[in-house]
């Protein structure tokens, strides 16, 4: 299967001279392939530094530092590809700084992906758990399911997924 992860940023600067984010992403199928800003995105830079192991670093340079107070946004795309679902089945991101909303969505084929829940955990390996999975509700649209968590209380340091398992 050919993956693909969007993530759609919107910061505000808490100091002055912000000039890059750093984002790693953790693949545990067979070949991550690139990182990609979204085309309609101004003032930044992505750079894709390292594509033989993970944590796949991101960087994402803007064109003038931020000050304080100054808000930014920007999109881009990771593909990865699992021909043979070797993956790790769950989505995750781990709150590293003050975060006010999190969606995390996983549109998969019908029928590839069965009892999906979401959850919190200590870490992305998923060791410890925090509270009790819930069931996620499917949405179909076309030939394609959804899954979908919206979280807004989030804390810092904690790992919130979407888990399945594959049929």
């Amino acid at each position: 299967e050919k993956i693909i992860q969007t993530q759609c940023v919107h910061l505000e600067a808490l100091n002055d001279n912000l000039k890059e984010v750093s984002h790693n992403m953790t693949w545990t199928g067979q070949k991550y392939c690139k990182s990609v800003l979204d085309a309609e995105c101004t003032g930044v830079t992505l750079i894709d530094t390292d594509r033989t192991s993970a944590p796949y670093p991101v960087k994402i340079k803007f064109e003038h530092p931020l000050r304080r107070g100054d808000q930014a946004s920007y999109k881009f795309s990771t593909y990865v590809e699992d021909t043979a679902l070797t993956m790790m089945p769950f989505l995750s991101k781990i709150i590293k700084c003050q975060t006010e909303k999190l969606v995390i969505r996983v549109t998969a084929p019908r029928g590839m992906i069965k009892n999906p829940y979401f959850r919190v955990t200590t870490d992305s390996l998923q060791d410890i758990q925090l509270d009790t999975p819930k069931p996620i509700q499917v949405k179909c649209v076309g030939h394609y399911e959804l899954y979908e968590v919206t979280v807004e209380k989030l804390e810092l340091l904690r790992c919130y997924s979407i888990c399945w398992e594959f049929t």
